[in-house]
């Protein structure tokens, strides 16, 4: 009877142990499994975090004026037709709206930027400039006959920063269109001034 029931407890005490190394291995995968969640976590984190500083770059260097030096410019025959819609500054922010193209092609994509060139040291000052669609252009330029029409809907160009983050001396300054349209380059002289206080 005691030889039996040593050998029961035997027995059990095998099944014990079998049973903590089974619980053994299980807190191992646990662990494991935690870890693995924990590092996924920090790596998501971590991707935000690139993400948002990427972005917040982005828009830092396409949110802000800069000097601008021309290239130098062959003589070509590139006649610039243009119309500046808007051009005020109300002593908060500056804001330029129009269009510019030449004719007898598409605009596919606007590569058209706004220059405001000082009157007192003739230094450039390169603005952010992004495209307005402009179907009236299009509709303005049309044939009656429909023959060699072109899309000029890409044509509209709109640029508008706060009078803080331009940061000019209070002075005149010329608009000019820096046109770069279908591997065009040609500066644009508008006449036209904005006076900024």
């Amino acid at each position: 009877m005691s030889l039996k029931a040593s050998g029961f407890q035997g027995g059990r005490k095998q099944r014990e142990e079998g049973r903590y190394i089974l619980m053994d291995d299980e807190t191992k995968v646990a662990n494991a499994n935690d870890k693995t969640k924990r590092n996924i976590c920090l790596f998501l984190i971590f991707g935000m975090f690139l993400l948002f500083a990427f972005c917040f770059l982005l828009y830092y260097s396409i949110s802000r004026a800069t000097s601008y030096v021309p290239m130098v410019l062959s003589d070509d025959n590139h006649e610039v037709q243009y119309y500046i819609d808007i051009a005020r500054n109300d002593g908060n922010r500056t804001v330029l709206e129009g269009w510019a193209l030449i004719p007898g092609g598409d605009i596919v994509s606007n590569n058209t930027y706004i220059l405001l060139r000082s009157d007192l040291n003739n230094e450039f000052i390169k603005l952010p400039t992004m495209m307005r669609f402009r179907p009236d252009v299009t509709g303005a330029f049309s044939n009656s006959d429909g023959e060699e029409n072109f899309n000029y809907n890409n044509s509209g160009w709109y640029a508008s920063l706060s009078n803080r983050k331009l940061n000019l001396p209070f002075e005149q300054y010329e608009i000019i269109i820096l046109y770069r349209n279908n591997n065009a380059y040609v500066l644009v002289e508008t006449g036209r001034y904005l006076e900024m206080r």
